[in-house]
């Protein structure tokens, strides 16, 4: 994942002026040809961080419990479009211990938003509440999203979403049946967290007939999910 690099704070008591902004800038943007991977934060004149460029943080929630499967590969395509313009981190949730809302509802008494459940969902929140776009990724079993990643979306059930700073959306979905309604139910509840949230829809890759491992390497969806992460 990228590193990020603070700015000392020395720096925050140099007086600003032209000449060290111009440095700065031109220390931007050779740092970034270097490392594209990389974010960095510097202090602007009012001491306010900012990233040297990046547009947005982009959040990748990737659902497959197959490691380097036909999810993975389209996530994989979609953060190489993307990275260049943005900081782009990637959490399988396969990686991490999350379980299901039990809708107890005291997440909306306890102080910060506190859930009960003391697992690693706490980690996810933290990363969302960075984020400016989510995309959501995952293999289709059976008509709906993996067991796995339908445990974290549940999981916002919790009125700490209402803090989250995301405003866009994208949708990554792979299944081996052929059947055009294969990916319907998935699309309807997208659907209406795009409507509930007003986030603004980025696009969706939907790839029917990938069954084994490298399946959607055939035919052209990871150039298509490369170039959406390219136009984001």
């Amino acid at each position: 994942m990228p590193a990020t690099e603070r700015a000392s704070p020395l720096a925050s008591n140099i007086a600003c002026h032209g000449n060290l902004q111009l440095i700065l800038n031109i220390y931007i943007v050779i740092a970034r040809v270097e490392a594209p991977w990389q974010s960095m934060s510097f202090l602007d004149c009012s001491n306010k961080p900012y990233r040297d460029g990046w547009l947005m943080n982009i959040l990748i929630l990737s659902g497959s419990p197959r490691k380097g499967g036909n999810t993975d590969l389209l996530v994989d395509a979609f953060a190489k479009g993307a990275s260049p313009r943005h900081y782009v981190e990637v959490v399988s949730v396969h990686d991490y211990k999350v379980n299901p809302c039990i809708g107890c509802n005291s997440c909306f008494t306890r102080e910060d938003y506190k859930c009960c459940q003391k697992d690693d969902m706490q980690i996810v929140y933290e990363k969302m509440a960075n984020a400016e776009m989510l995309v959501i990724a995952s293999p289709v079993y059976f008509y709906g999203l993996s067991a796995q990643l339908k445990a974290v979306i549940d999981r916002f059930h919790n009125p700490i979403r209402d803090t989250f700073h995301i405003h866009k959306m994208a949708l990554l979905l792979v299944g081996a049946a052929s059947l055009p309604e294969l990916f319907d139910s998935i699309l309807a509840q997208y659907e209406l967290c795009l409507k509930f949230f007003k986030l603004e829809d980025m696009g969706r890759i939907l790839v029917r007939g990938a069954k084994d491992k490298g399946d959607v390497e055939n035919g052209d969806a990871l150039k298509q999910t490369y170039e959406l992460g390219q136009r984001i």
